[in-house]
């Protein structure tokens, strides 16, 4: 196994950050505004409203004294004497405007006097002189829409600004998360988790992640104690079980048919305690290997022929695959157990390759089962057929089918079979690579 993330070198510090999301978030706020005020302060002298002013008002100012020693009927379309400027003409608003009047006032003297009008063509009108004298209108630039688009494009920097800011802020809170639901997926599959798996998480998450391997942890510990308990017990269980079968065996002051009930008596406590070793050898430590399904389900077709039921199987001649062997080979033979003793002929066994992984199918023409037991059936304790529980057997059979199919990664489906009948399918994987 590799280093875990908390055992690798960190590529860059992360100690500026604060520790809570709420730090975190404020940090991001501050660090965006300064971010504006520095795109505007930059646009604005990209964009050169101060030169663009200066430019405008020297344009202005020559055109007006060239104005001023022409006739009227010598002066070109954009330039224009009038005694008033049109109606809605108005002072300096924008910044450009600003410094337009401060150079035109230092070229004509302050008595000058500026407006501006912007209602098809945009004008500047300049009365150089006293109040007598005549207005100068000379046509500039779109000085508004200027600024307007000016502005535009300052706030769809913001914007973008403060989308990947965002995204950057989501991901970065969003990341330790998914590594946790990750995390629970594996302690949900009973595997161990490295006890950090981010380290520049929040204090809130981090706080959840310490938490949530705690549980794990403790879960496992309380489970592996109730599977070491039930091992014990049962194994110590089946060495007086073995005696009490023997003095049975030579007993013989009891009559056949009662030491025959009083040994079939033996043997089914025998055989429940071998359910519930089972149960507790689910294949979790067994090393997976390359098996030959096929083969494997040849061989219990031809055990349960011997027993004097008839199998039908379906299956390709070869089908290798990585499995833990001796749990599979547990959890097979439970189900084709099941189907023999709660089902009827005909019994089918069909192995299926797909492109996700393998399907077998168990299928008998029993009874079936009723729709309010299907979401309880694999339950430990759980019977299929609840009349039948004076039969051998102790509700851990497809249990243990069940913690089987989940060790190897994989699941399974109890369903009625159509025509009648009951149909339980094991499906597994594709190994990780």
């Amino acid at each position: 196994a590799g280093l875990s993330h908390a055992d690798r070198p960190a590529r860059m510090s992360w100690r500026w950050l604060p520790a809570t999301t709420f730090g975190r978030l404020g940090l991001l706020i501050a660090g965006m505004m300064l971010a504006l005020l520095v795109i505007i302060g930059l646009a604005v002298h990209l964009a050169g409203v101060g030169s663009s002013g200066t430019a405008y008002a020297d344009l202005v100012i020559g055109n007006a004294r060239w104005a001023r020693s022409l006739a009227d009927a010598q002066l070109p379309a954009n330039i224009v004497r009038v005694t008033a400027p049109p109606a809605g003409s108005v002072g300096a608003r924008l910044p450009t405007q600003v410094r337009m009047v401060e150079r035109i006032g230092r070229a004509f003297g302050p008595q000058a006097q500026v407006l501006f009008s912007d209602s098809d063509r945009a004008w500047v009108w300049i009365r150089p002189g006293d109040a007598g004298s005549a207005w100068i209108g000379v046509e500039v630039p779109p000085l508004i829409s200027q600024t307007l688009n000016f502005g535009l494009w300052v706030l769809g920097f913001a914007l973008v600004g403060v989308l990947l800011s965002a995204w950057w802020f989501a991901r970065h809170l969003t990341r330790p998360l998914a590594e946790l639901a990750l995390a629970s997926a594996r302690i949900a599959a009973g595997e161990q988790v490295p006890a950090q798996t981010q380290r520049h998480a929040p204090r809130e998450v981090a706080a959840l992640q310490s938490a949530l391997v705690q549980a794990a942890a403790d879960t496992r510990h309380a489970a592996r104690e109730r599977e070491l308990l039930l091992a014990g017990v049962s194994h110590d269980l089946r060495t007086p079980l073995a005696r009490l079968r023997l003095d049975l065996e030579l007993q013989r002051a009891i009559s056949e048919p009662e030491r025959a009930l009083l040994i079939g008596d033996v043997e089914q406590m025998d055989a429940i305690i071998g359910q519930f070793l089972d149960y507790v050898r689910d294949g979790r430590d067994e090393a997976p290997v390359s098996a030959d399904l096929s083969a494997l389900l040849v061989e219990l077709t031809a055990l349960s022929q011997r027993s004097g039921f008839a199998w039908s199987l379906d299956a390709p001649a070869e089908c290798w695959w990585s499995v833990r062997p001796l749990a599979l080979r547990r959890a097979l033979q439970n189900l084709i157990r099941n189907a023999e003793l709660h089902g009827a002929a005909p019994f089918e066994l069909v192995l299926q390759l797909q492109p996700d992984g393998i399907r077998i199918a168990v299928r008998d023409r029993g009874p079936g089962l009723a729709e309010d037991l299907l979401a309880q059936v694999g339950q430990p304790f759980v019977r299929a057929d609840p009349r039948q529980a004076n039969r051998s057997g102790s509700g851990l059979g497809l249990s243990l089918v069940q913690r089987v199919a989940r060790t190897h990664g994989g699941d399974l489906g109890i369903g009625p079979r159509q025509g009648g009948g009951c149909e339980v399918v094991l499906r597994l994987p594709k190994p990780r690579d």
